[in-house]
């Protein structure tokens, strides 16, 4: 296994590089970190490029290990097993490479797929609706809008522009490997959105606050492209005076819901709606 203990190295400086989200762009390659984001990355069939070991971690000849170094070596010999390459990094250098306090051990460098509306309805999606993100800035928010909108069966995602960067590490960690598994559709254009829609029959609606319709009162007789609006400012008028408003109730005085509270409540009832999924 390759050992690097200059930060001169040009791997390492690649990897490095991948913090920021111009070589993400250049490369088309992000950063995944810990166990259970490498370990996610290959039950999908992700594409790695590149395994990142720090210097003290299980390698691949370490059979004895238990608990957490013992799923990392684990790891390893899959990612060997896969033709990945691993290298192994001082571990102060590591740290450097790390996008949080207390690294874990493992990180991997994967390719990010290039994604249109054809990915959308492939015949193995067999998933419903379409998720659309206008402008959600919070990389926090954004992972857990794309985890929610997995977990609820969606198709996908479509990010429109002025969506913060779906591969950030922040995003990354936070969407909990549902990168992996559920296809963003990248666009600059709203109106590249809706020729999809409306080449696919799917409904626009939007979670709005002063919207009339109710949304337990809203049952789709087919399928939906759901868009939630920037934390602040909500969905553009362009948007919203297109689609269908639909309103979740709450207590007098309560202000608003957070953007990906409000999203769940909205993606599960869609989910439910359209018909009884296991």
């Amino acid at each position: 296994m390759k050992a690097i203990v200059s930060s001169q190295n040009p791997t390492f400086r690649f990897v490095r590089g991948l913090k920021q989200k111009k070589q993400r762009v250049d490369s088309g390659c992000y950063l995944i970190e810990g166990p259970h984001l490498v370990e996610e990355a290959l039950a999908a069939g992700a594409a790695i490029r590149l395994a990142v070991l720090a210097a003290g971690a299980p390698s691949a000849e370490e059979d004895d290990q238990t608990g957490p170094a013992e799923i990392i070596a684990g790891l390893v010999h899959r990612l060997a097993d896969r033709g990945v390459e691993t290298v192994q990094v001082d571990s102060g250098l590591f740290q450097k490479l790390s996008d949080t306090v207390h690294p874990q051990g493992i990180m991997a460098v994967v390719e990010s797929p290039p994604v249109g509306p054809e990915q959308f309805f492939t015949a193995s999606n067999d998933r419903r609706h379409l998720l659309v993100l206008d402008r959600i800035q919070d990389p926090g928010n954004l992972g857990t809008l794309l985890r929610t909108a997995d977990a609820a069966g969606f198709r996908g995602a479509v990010a429109l522009r002025g969506t913060a960067d779906i591969y950030s590490p922040k995003t990354v960690r936070s969407a909990a490997g549902a990168l992996f598994r559920l296809p963003v559709w990248q666009t600059e254009k709203l109106s590249d959105l809706l020729k999809m829609l409306a080449e696919r029959q799917l409904q626009l609606v939007a979670g709005l606050p002063l919207a009339e319709t109710i949304y337990n009162d809203f049952h789709p007789t087919g399928e939906v492209a759901l868009v939630i609006g920037n934390e602040a400012g909500g969905v553009a008028a362009d948007i919203a005076a297109q689609a269908l408003g639909l309103r979740i109730p709450m207590q007098p005085g309560a202000e608003s819901l957070n953007a990906a509270v409000a999203a769940g409540i909205l993606m599960f009832w869609l989910r439910s709606s359209y018909g009884k999924v296991s």
